[in-house]
């Protein structure tokens, strides 16, 4: 403190003005950690439902080769084998590729 009233008004202000800038920035690096977060595991559900949708064509596939009864072996049945394939692929193009887990953005000197 010194004995200059408004010099000191003026410091404690500038004191919580920097405060307040602090709690902004962490904030804004806090929101954005946690959507990266986010993103990654929409990422991983849209994968593993594409692994799950693959799983799904070979047992069929397998089921139709074995011709195990009482599968019927239509040309219906190998219409819907190719869309899957094809919506299978399509899903998996559409992710970008995998990234290690999100590390937070370094904080900028104070």
């Amino acid at each position: 403190m010194s004995f200059n009233r408004e010099q000191d008004q003026h410091e404690a202000i500038l004191g919580a003005l920097h405060h307040l800038a602090n709690t902004i920035e962490k904030g804004f690096l806090d929101m954005a950690d946690l959507q990266a977060q986010a993103l990654a595991d929409l990422a991983t559900a849209v994968t593993n439902i594409g692994t799950a949708i693959t799983a799904e064509i070979a047992a069929l596939q397998a089921a139709l080769a074995g011709n195990v009864p009482p599968v019927n072996d239509s040309p219906a049945i190998e219409a819907a084998v190719t869309n899957l394939n094809n919506l299978a692929a399509s899903l998996t193009a559409s992710l970008p590729p995998a990234t290690a887990a999100a590390t937070p953005a370094a904080k900028p000197a104070s």
